[in-house]
């Protein structure tokens, strides 16, 4: 990031034999033997490779940055306000621009090269933009920027259930936030910023408005691939239902099979029907998965092993406990349910409530 000095051998830095300019990319190729990346010692050379002297050492200071300098023309949107760099690597200089379109000629990806322990070491990181401003080239530290909004092209409508706020970009920027009151949106895109954001991020969805693109992640109960439907759901087997469309191993209320009215639909699997306990979300494929057509009545005693996994239903995707878990004894078997391909599911009361086996 500065001129910086090269040495033949860092244990007797007495004489540089040649410097490097700034803002050019070398490989590191070792660093000084003090340095474990277990213990709290910070590295303070590193041995790069040049063309004209072979292998040299340089201090590892604020002058050193771990990442790749590109040099490309772009145009980039800041989101919100930045602050201006008059280098990297440097404080700022105390003033910042206004969200706006700015035109950089050269970026810097970094990550943390130096470190009190091996997590320090590894983490950290972003970039570094060079912009020019009526105050010549200045740098930009990790700005959010549109650029790197990753829309997924997608088609469904969204029925807010309560009110929400929309955003210009998937960001929660309050100058910019206008209310949304309970209504169908037509979605557009996603962005689920999980991947960007970490565990701080939020699914973003699209939609548009006379006065442009706009953005809402809803922190209340959202129905997607909505649809307003009139037709007679009918329920084979017993159906566990749900306050919302999605699957939640918490809820073990059961709806008796008949036939209901649905009203409502996400996607082509849920559908809210009207109940003795009021409108429910139900998934009937996924009712025949739970109660398969088939379940019989029995009684019978089992015998647990210590290798015998059990489920939540008569399906091997929700565990309700390991192997191991059971010492060997007898159990009551209540329901029983033949898979017609050499299996046999027992339904036993476990020791935290129901539960079933393969045998």
């Amino acid at each position: 990031m500065a001129d910086t000095e090269l040495y033949k051998d860092y244990n007797n830095p007495k004489e540089a034999l040649a410097s490097l300019g700034p803002l050019q990319s070398v490989k590191v190729v070792d660093v000084d033997r003090e340095w474990r990346p277990d213990a709290p010692v910070d590295i303070t050379w590193y041995l790069i490779e040049t063309t004209w002297l072979g292998n040299m050492w340089i201090r590892a200071d604020d002058r050193v940055m771990n990442g790749l300098l590109h040099e490309e023309e772009r145009w980039i949107t800041t989101i919100f306000d930045t602050y201006l760099y008059d280098q990297p690597n440097t404080l700022p200089n105390g003033l910042k621009l206004a969200p706006q379109r700015l035109q950089s000629d050269a970026s810097i990806t970094y990550s943390q090269l130096r470190g009190t322990n091996a997590m320090s070491f590894l983490g950290g990181g972003g970039s570094w933009y060079r912009i020019h401003t009526w105050l010549g080239d200045k740098w930009l530290l990790k700005p959010t920027l549109v650029e790197d909004i990753h829309v997924t092209p997608i088609s469904f409508d969204l029925k807010l259930e309560a009110a929400e706020t929309a955003y210009p970009y998937p960001y929660r920027i309050e100058a910019a936030a206008e209310p949304l009151l309970p209504q169908t949106l037509p979605i557009v895109g996603t962005w689920d910023t999980h991947g960007f954001l970490g565990p701080g991020g939020e699914l973003w969805y699209k939609f548009q408005l006379p006065q442009g693109d706009r953005w809402v992640a809803p922190r209340n109960q959202a129905v997607i691939s909505y649809k307003p439907v009139q037709e007679t759901v009918r329920l084979p087997v017993q159906t566990r239902y749900f306050e919302k469309p999605t699957l939640d191993n918490s809820m073990i209320y059961w709806l008796q099979p008949g036939e209901y009215e649905a009203f409502e639909a996400s996607g082509e699997q849920w559908k809210q029907v009207k109940t003795p306990q009021g409108d429910k979300w139900v998934n009937p494929e996924r009712a025949l998965l739970e109660r398969p057509i088939g379940i019989v009545p029995t009684d019978e005693e089992l015998q647990l092993t210590l290798e015998d996994q059990t489920f939540d239903h008569p399906i091997e995707d929700k565990t309700a406990h390991a192997k191991g878990f059971y010492s060997p004894q007898a159990v009551h078997a209540f329901e029983k349910w033949d898979t017609g391909q050499s299996a046999v599911w027992y339904h036993f009361i476990g020791l935290n409530g129901n539960e079933w086996v393969k045998r």
